[in-house]
């Protein structure tokens, strides 16, 4: 475990159990660039060790991750840097970011997508963003009550603009997939459930060991045939399109991150810069505030709100 900077690998061979937990507890488990390189490694050493059935990917702290850190958009995972004062802003080159997003969408989704072991998301908390699409990356899900799930982040750059475009009318039909797109709009655990996207739905304190009790029951599957039952249905995944829509989304993103805003659009660049990555999330979001129905994030931030201005009990 040690080789690692911000995750955890414990695999038990006995078990023939994987367990990966994403290690940045005090970022909500965003993750950036050296961190996107570690989850290939670890899920890498997982594939390689015949003695392993099942991965469960997990998150430290409060919640499985909220995706892209926000603070390293662009400046990290592009190479982007922050203008002095007074000094106009320098674009990275459409060239520059199609390697990374090339490197996103042909290397890092499909190591978990294609990963021959049965992956399991183990989410609680926020799942959003890259978070989000990696639970959707995974075979199944068990999520604690209290977990929201969605990608608010299409409200600073459009819908659709993710790496895993064919993935998310896959997982979610392309109905609320439009939605969630065109919206921004989160889900609650049980909404997630009845919508079928995830598997199951349980109490915090339960999470953990109904996690692991559907990984001890999957490993009693023979290993040879969990392999061919999923080279099988990711032969057949690709057969609808699911490989070659994630070479059509790493092309949109580096599109996606290069759009003009229009002078009454809100520019998250610029709010970044000027405001910060806390105060710019809360204001991408409030917007829509007025108009999206049934949004979980709304709810769970304004328990946070009110759970911090009650203070310690």
């Amino acid at each position: 475990m040690s080789e690692f900077e911000f995750l955890l690998l414990d695999k038990d061979p006995k078990e023939h159990i994987a367990k990966i937990t994403l290690n940045r507890p005090e970022k909500l488990n965003a993750i950036h660039k050296p961190f996107w390189r570690e989850i290939i490694r670890a899920f890498e050493d997982a594939e390689e060790d015949e003695s392993i059935k099942v991965v469960i990917l997990k998150g430290a702290g409060t919640s499985f991750s909220t995706g892209g850190d926000l603070a390293a958009v662009g400046r990290l995972s592009y190479d982007w840097k922050e203008p002095k004062h007074g000094e106009k802003p320098q674009r990275p080159s459409m060239r520059h970011r199609m390697l990374q997003d090339r490197f996103m969408s042909q290397k890092f989704f499909p190591t978990i997508m294609y990963c021959n072991k049965v992956t399991i998301a183990q989410v609680h908390g926020y799942c959003l963003g890259g978070g989000f699409e990696i639970m959707m990356a995974c075979d199944m899900c068990v999520a604690s009550e209290d977990a929201v799930l969605g990608h608010p982040g299409v409200r600073n750059i459009g819908p659709f603009y993710q790496h895993t475009p064919t993935l998310w009318i896959m997982r979610l039909g392309v109905t609320l997939a439009k939605e969630m797109q065109f919206t921004g709009r989160s889900l609650s655990a049980q909404e997630a459930f009845q919508r079928q996207i995830i598997n199951k739905v349980v109490p915090l304190e339960r999470l953990e060991a109904e996690t692991m009790r559907l990984a001890q029951g999957i490993a009693l599957m023979p290993a040879d045939g969990i392999v061919m039952g999923k080279t099988i249905v990711n032969a057949a995944l690709d057969n609808l399109g699911l490989r070659q829509g994630a070479n059509t989304g790493g092309l949109g993103h580096s599109l996606f991150t290069n759009i003009h805003y229009e002078p009454d659009e809100f520019n998250f660049w610029k709010s970044r810069r000027d405001v910060g990555d806390r105060q710019t999330i809360h204001l991408k979001d409030e917007r829509f505030r007025p108009f999206i129905d049934n949004d979980a994030l709304f709810g769970q931030a304004d328990k946070d709100a009110h759970n911090a201005d009650k203070g310690p009990a």
